[in-house]
This record gives structure tokens, sequence and C-alpha cells, in this order.
């Protein structure tokens, strides 16, 4: 299923125009890194439009791309292992018994097949494509798979072995080959992206005739994401235990001092088992839409803050150029959040495999934990309104 446009695509070009991260982030230390007050205008604007840039060039990158290739490298779909007549699977029936024979135990046990069990016992069984293709290039030449031995990544399937997968696909063969990377079944956007831009670089015509640069791009944009993720992945850190600290100082005032090597070092304990945790219990596939839905609930909150403030020191007509925005942002944020447990974390709530419903109802509750908290900002920044606007008029409103 490619899942419905709305409200997610819309949450993701918000996540282009504005972002809750930054927006409350960069209250922090934007007036660190200024010499003036009305340097901030310069910063706040560009910014806005470098990360408009960055959502645009996500768009462009993937809708670039051929629609079942992007399926294939954003999409984990469970095939089966053993093929039977014309169903579509990783290995032919009469290739079970060897092929297994000679499986690593790591292999042996990405498929499910507990020491002892022989190897009719994968007949029936699923796995996603992901650890299908994560099996030694031995294992998949052994199956008959086109790919080199001597390699440690299968970069080199073609469309008949996508097909016997039971995977559509048009260039991500060449793609992969290129780029010189295993790309399919590699969740999460950022492998997308960087094929995206790789393709179209690549293709520039000042590219051509300097030999094939597609992996060249690609590896660029993969380091480039990787530096955005670290970098936000600090900043949140350090946000977050100043977050605890204030929190912790209403416990015990010890905990609340931010000079306190202690207090530090047990707050950034929290904040980072809190991060782990939480990845370790979750995956790209339930962990992203929550990013984003959480991103742009932030900027719900920021523009909350914003209006109210534009409404206090200007009057009501400049506050319409939060305020309407807020409106979008906060319909389409929510709905998403509402779909996403829903449709999402409820379902995987319900799996059999405990793990899995760990997942469902770890992302549920976090979830709704954040609308209930934006539920209540928004809320009371509705009451501030609605004081501001019986109140005179400002004199000399701009």
């Amino acid at each position: 299923m490619k899942g419905p446009l709305f409200p997610f695509v819309f949450v993701t070009i918000a996540c282009g125009a504005i972002s809750g991260f930054h927006a409350l982030v960069a209250s922090g230390t934007t007036p660190k890194m200024i010499d003036k007050e009305s340097d901030a205008r310069v910063i706040g604007y560009g910014a806005m439009l470098m990360e408009g840039l960055v959502g645009l060039t996500a768009l462009i990158a993937a809708t670039s791309l051929p629609v079942d290739d992007y399926l294939a490298i954003n999409t984990d779909p469970t095939i089966a292992i053993t093929q039977e007549g014309e169903r579509a699977g990783l290995l032919r029936t009469d290739q079970l018994a060897p092929v297994v024979a000679q499986l690593e135990p790591a292999e042996r046990a990405a498929l499910g097949l507990r020491p002892g069990e022989p190897a009719s016992a994968l007949v029936g069984r699923e796995v996603p494509l992901s650890v299908a293709l994560s099996l030694s290039n031995r294992t998949l030449a052994a199956a008959g798979y086109h790919v080199d031995p001597r390699e440690s990544e299968p970069i080199t399937l073609t469309h008949d072995d996508f097909a016997r997968l039971g995977v559509p696909v048009t260039d991500l063969p060449r793609l992969a080959a290129s780029s010189n990377e295993r790309i399919a079944a590699r969740t999460g956007g950022g492998v997308s992206l960087a094929v995206g831009m790789a393709r179209i670089f690549g293709g520039l015509p000042f590219a051509r005739g300097l030999g094939d640069l597609v992996a060249y791009w690609y590896h660029f944009a993969i380091m480039f994401e990787a530096l955005f993720i670290l970098t936000t992945i600090d900043t949140g850190t350090r946000v977050g235990r100043f977050l605890v600290q204030e929190f912790l100082g209403k416990l015990a005032k010890p905990l609340g001092r931010s000079d306190s090597l202690p207090a530090g070092i047990v707050a950034t304990l929290l904040v980072v088992g809190g991060w782990t945790a939480f990845l370790l219990t979750g995956s790209v596939q339930t962990i992203w839409p929550m990013f984003g839905i959480a991103n742009q609930l932030l900027a719900v909150i920021a523009l909350c803050v914003g209006t109210t403030w534009i409404l206090r020191e200007r009057g009501p007509r400049p506050a319409l150029f939060t305020f309407l925005p807020l409106c979008f942002l906060g319909t389409t944020t929510i709905t998403a959040g509402v779909q996403g447990i829903a449709r999402i974390y409820l379902p995987l709530a319900q799996s059999p495999d405990p793990q899995r419903s760990l997942q469902g109802w770890s992302s549920t509750a976090f979830t709704l934990v954040l609308l209930a908290c934006v539920t209540f900002v928004l809320i009371a920044a509705a009451r501030r309104w609605v004081a501001l606007l019986r109140r005179a008029p400002v004199t000399g409103a701009a």
C-alpha cells in the first residue's frame, strides 16, 4: 500500500518549510551567535530559505526516480523463502537443502532457522526483503543470483533477480551498480534522497565525459545526511539535558544547577538512555513517521508563541501571518498523528511478535503524549488570544 497523500505529504513539505526543532532550538542559540538584534532577521530568513531548499531538493530527488524504484528502496516487503510454481520467492524448492547446508550461523538465525531444524522447516515461511539481501553473496550466488561471491554487497542483481524476488524495478539494477551500494529495501528516505540526487547530478551535461559520478554523488549525499543527523542528535541531546535538569531541579535543587558536573552527567545519561531505548525498541518504519509528526508539532508550538507575541505587540492583522500557517500546520499534523496511531502503531501493537507489539505500544504512547501536550498549548494560546483581542487596540500598531 502506497498510503494516502493527505496528510503525510503535507507534513513532508512542511518539514522543508518550517522545522519546529530548529525554530525552538534557534531561540536559544541565535542570540549567542549574532552581534546585534537586526542580524536575527537575515539569519532567520536565510535559515528558512535553506530549509525550504532542502525540502525542495528532497521532493525533486524523490520524484525523479521511477515509481517502482522508489518503492523498492523505501519499502521492505516480506517475501516467501521458497518458490513454488509461479510464486516469487528467495530459493527454489530444489535449492533449499544444498543452499541451507552452507549457511553461516548468522544467516540461519536471520532466516529464523533454529539450530538442529531441517531445511524443510523454511517452507511456507517469509522474511523481509532486507533480510534476504543481507545474506552473503556466496549464498546468493549458490542460489543462482547474478552476484559476485567476492563482493560484500549484492550490487549486481539484475531485473530477473528482482522479478524472482517479486519486486518490480525499472532502473534500480543500474543505479545500484553505479553507486556501488545495495540500495533496495533501504527505508527511511535517506537512501532514496541520495540516489535521486546522484541520478540528477550524474546526468548533468558537465558530468558527461568525466566518468560515472553517480557513486561520488551518492556517497557525498549520504555523508551530508549523516552530518546533519549527527548535529541534530548532538544539539537535541544538549537541549534535552537542560530541560531534564530544569525538571529535576524542581525535585532537588542541586540537580538543577547547570554548573554541577554530577547533575549534568545524570541528566545526560537520562536523555541518552531514553533515546537509545527508543531506538532499540523501534525501527525506521515506526520512528520515521513519528519524527516528521513530532517536528511539526514543535512547529505548531513555535507558531503559537509567535502568534501570541505578535498579537500582543502589533495587533490582530500582523498576527495573521503566523496564525494562518498555524491553522494549516496544526490541522494536517494532528490529523497525521491520529492516523499514525490508527493505521501504523495500533495495528503494530496487535502483532503476535512481542518485539513488534512493544514497538507499537511505545510509539502509540509517545505520539499520544505529543498530541496531548500540543492540544494543551493550543488551548492555552487560544485563551490568551481571546483575552488580548478583548483588550483595547494597540496604539501605533504596524
